[in-house]
């Protein structure tokens, strides 16, 4: 069996592609398979990816329709034979001992999850700079360690990505877990994360740092306003929800549970609604369609206004349902956003 099969999408990647993977051939370690899955580009990607083949039989190519980057990993999770899977976007590169530290890691915990540390890298018009770097500290979590802390997993961003971690191919297997194709516009990795976490018996998190994601100023999947983002901020708090069952977390006045809803669902929402210049009837209708319920989960107003986030009032008027505030206090942030690239 293979060790490690790392999973690459690449759509319209020509520029980076032979860097990222070339990032990987550089491992000091043999045992492993890049599996390029070409997501229907229509620049030079295909032919580039073929050219890297042909220089080392460790790459395989594959082609197919265009369908988003959830659906080419979930093809690359079906043609892959390593024993533990690693994502790379095709524009990231790794740095040395990505495979051979982390392979070596998960087989001495034997661990379903492998999370490790990244730098993220802002590339702009004058060049590049180190924007942060998130280490975690060196841990083996068992499944009740998991459960008390999957909330702040959830909201230190922990389970924000997946190509800062390496996971057991047979867990995902056994459990039957891929990524959603209903996000189109980011969210992916959180909602598949989260469900590894749900499901896993050991994580086991490493303290050194072996990812260097690339932010493009200008170009950023998250960045659309695609109006199905709404849908994705409503995924969000019904896979939370899901893991949250299936963990045996109590919802009722908790307050985490509750601040993760507001970041990632309830928050956004209103954020883009203002941001696309909806009405407030419009965006009144939505919210109490799809989050209304979540109020009776509120914690009381006493622990909302001790808290240290810049969100709190949002909190305490959504506790109110005072949603005609949040709107016109978005309305107007967003118009002053407006003016200010003007």
């Amino acid at each position: 069996m293979i060790a490690v099969s790392v999973i690459i999408p690449v759509y319209n990647s020509e520029k980076y592609i032979t860097d990222c993977v070339s990032s990987i051939l550089h491992e000091d370690f043999a045992d492993f398979e890049i599996l390029l899955i070409d997501d229907g580009s229509t620049d030079k990607s295909p032919e580039i990816c073929h050219e890297l083949k042909k220089k080392d039989s460790r790459i395989k190519v594959f082609h197919k329709k265009n369908g988003g980057i959830s659906d080419a990993r979930n093809f690359g999770l079906a043609q892959a034979k390593g024993k533990y899977i690693a994502f790379c976007d095709h524009d990231d590169s790794v740095y040395k001992g990505f495979l051979k530290d982390n392979f070596q890691y998960a087989e001495k915990t034997n661990a379903d999850i492998v999370k490790f540390g990244r730098d993220a890298f802002v590339v702009c018009k004058n060049g590049s700079y180190l924007d942060n770097t998130r280490r975690f500290s060196a841990k083996v979590f068992t499944k009740s360690h998991i459960q008390k802390r999957f909330l702040r997993f959830r909201i230190n961003t922990t389970l924000n990505c997946v190509w800062d971690g390496l996971f057991k191919r047979s867990f995902l297997e056994e459990n039957n877990i891929r990524f959603d194709t209903g996000y189109k516009t980011g969210c992916e990795d959180t909602d598949f994360c989260s469900v590894c976490f749900t499901k896993a018996s050991i994580v086991a998190f490493s303290d050194k740092v072996y990812y260097k994601h690339i932010i493009r100023a200008g170009y950023s999947t998250s960045a659309k306003t695609d109006i199905s983002k709404l849908t994705a901020f409503k995924m969000l708090a019904d896979n939370l929800d899901c893991c949250v069952e299936q963990l045996g977390i109590n919802r009722d006045k908790n307050l985490l549970y509750f601040i993760i809803v507001m970041q990632e669902s309830i928050v956004p929402t209103f954020e883009f609604f203002a941001k696309m210049q909806f009405g407030f009837k419009e965006t009144k209708k939505y919210i109490n369609d799809n989050f209304s319920d979540y109020r009776r989960f509120i914690p009381n107003l006493r622990e909302l206004l001790r808290l240290k986030n810049k969100w709190s009032i949002i909190y305490i008027l959504f506790k109110l349902k005072m949603y005609s505030v949040i709107y016109f206090l978005f309305k107007i942030r967003s118009k002053t956003s407006r003016a200010e690239k003007l």
